[in-house]
C-alpha cells in the first residue's frame, strides 16, 4: 500500500447495566475501580485512538466511564439493553445514533468489551495498527492449548479420538495454526449508514471493494495473537472477578502506559 493517511478512530466500549451471571459487574470494583474504567483506561493509551465512547443504558455506568475519561453522549435505548441484542446493532446504533446527531463518521471502529480487564493497550494498538495498515477488520486470538489428541466424540456408544472418528473433523490438522475467537479487541472499518452485511450483502461486498480501488485496504481479515493467559481472563462470574483482584492483589499485573504502547512493534 501506498503512504498511510491520518484515520479517524472511535473506540466503543458496550456496558449495560443488566448482568445475570454477575449482577452489576461493570460497576463493581476491581483494584479500587470499576471494572469498566479499565478499557477506559487502556484505550486512553492508545495515540491511535482519537474518541472513546462507553454504550450504556445505566447511570451509573455512564458516571463512571464519564470520570475514567469516556464520552457517554447518550444513553442506549431500552431495547439495547438486554443480553438477547446482539453487540453489532449495538455498534450500529451507535454508528446511525453519531451520523444522525454529529455527522460524525470516523474511518475505523474499535470494539473493547470491559469484562477484560488485562487486555491491555498494547493489544489495542495493535488490532488498530492491522486495520490502519491495510485490513477491513482485525481482532486478537488466543493460542489453541490443547492437544488435539486428548479430544474425543461419541460414535455410537464409544468414546472415539477426534483424528480418528468417522466425521474426520480434523485430519491432518497442525496445533500450531488453530487458535481461539476470544476476541476482546476487534476494529473494523465504518460502514456507511444503514449498511448491515447480513441484510444486504452486495452493498457490503461493493463497499469493500470501494476501500481496495482507494487503496484504503488490502486484506479482509488479521488477527493478533495475544499469548498472555492473564490478559485474557474474562469476568463474567464471581469466581471470574475474584481471580482478577488475586492477580492484581499479588502484582502479576500493571497496565501499559501510553509511552510503552506506542514504542510496541506489531508488524505490518
Amino acid at each position: 500500500m501506498g503512504e498511510i493517511n491520518k484515520r479517524e478512530v472511535l473506540a466503543f466500549i458496550p456496558a449495560r447495566g443488566g448482568s445475570k451471571g454477575l449482577p452489576r459487574k461493570n460497576v463493581l470494583p476491581l483494584g479500587g475501580r470499576p471494572l469498566v474504567t479499565y478499557g477506559v483506561e487502556a484505550a486512553k493509551a492508545v495515540e491511535t485512538i482519537d474518541r472513546i465512547i462507553v454504550s450504556t443504558d445505566d447511570e451509573e455506568i455512564a458516571e463512571a466511564a464519564i470520570e475514567a475519561g469516556a464520552e457517554v453522549p447518550f444513553l442506549r435505548p431500552d431495547h439495547l439493553g438486554g443480553d438477547h441484542v446482539h453487540l453489532q446493532e449495538v455498534l450500529f446504533h451507535l454508528i446511525d445514533t453519531l451520523t444522525e446527531n454529529e455527522a460524525y463518521f470516523p474511518d475505523i471502529y474499535v470494539t473493547i468489551l470491559p469484562t477484560f480487564p488485562f487486555i491491555g493497550s498494547e493489544t489495542i494498538d495493535a488490532v488498530v495498527s492491522k486495520c490502519i495498515h491495510g485490513s477491513f477488520s482485525a481482532f486478537n486470538v488466543a493460542p489453541w492449548r490443547l492437544d488435539l489428541n486428548t479430544l474425543f466424540v461419541q460414535e455410537r456408544d464409544n468414546l472415539v479420538p477426534l483424528m480418528e472418528s468417522e466425521g474426520g473433523l480434523m485430519p491432518e490438522v497442525d496445533p500450531e495454526g488453530i487458535f481461539l475467537g476470544q476476541s476482546a479487541v476487534s476494529a473494523v472499518h465504518t460502514l456507511p449508514k444503514g449498511c448491515r452485511p447480513q441484510d444486504d450483502r452486495k452493498t457490503f461486498v461493493d463497499y469493500v471493494n470501494q476501500l481496495t480501488a482507494r487503496g484504503v485496504i488490502d486484506t479482509s481479515q488479521q488477527c493478533y495473537v495475544v499469548e498472555d493467559p492473564i490478559a485474557l481472563i474474562d469476568v463474567d462470574v464471581a469466581e471470574d472477578l475474584a481471580l482478577a483482584r488475586a492477580i492484581l492483589a499479588r502484582g502479576f499485573w500493571k497496565p501499559v502506559t501510553q509511552m510503552e504502547a506506542s514504542e510496541t512493534d506489531h508488524g505490518d
